[in-house]
């Protein structure tokens, strides 16, 4: 059986460019996330999580409010959304790689030797 794979707060908002702030705020106001928890009560955050995030910033970046956002999700997925609801032929994590790849080259590029080290252990995790 595949384990199923989980993102903390700081990953999830770095993959989405949505601060913690706002997920939190998002997850208590509007109850959009039901995140997992560590015994540490760290929010533990699936694939399909992700991919509502993604869903709902599009919306938002098209010049919907919030409300508005989590309404036209809720009627364009009624069934909510999983991991395999990306887009034909990607693979859930395939993004996860594209966004480390471009982070990675960033901080090689600046040769910023702590930069790199810490995304490196963040991405390790």
């Amino acid at each position: 059986m595949m384990e199923k794979r989980t993102y903390r707060i700081k990953t999830v908002s770095d993959l989405t460019d949505i601060s913690a702030v706002t997920l939190r705020a998002w997850e208590n106001r509007y109850g959009l996330f039901q995140p997992e928890r560590t015994e540490s009560g760290h929010r533990l955050y699936s694939e399909a999580d992700l991919r509502k995030a993604q869903i709902i910033k599009g919306y938002i970046n098209q010049g919907l409010q919030i409300s508005e956002a989590i309404r036209r999700f809720n009627a364009e997925y009624p069934t909510g959304v999983s991991a395999e609801s990306l887009p034909e032929g990607q693979e859930p994590i395939s993004w996860v790689r594209e966004r480390f790849i471009s982070e990675f080259m960033r901080t090689v590029d600046a040769w910023d030797n702590d930069a790199i080290a810490a995304l490196v252990e963040e991405y390790h995790k």
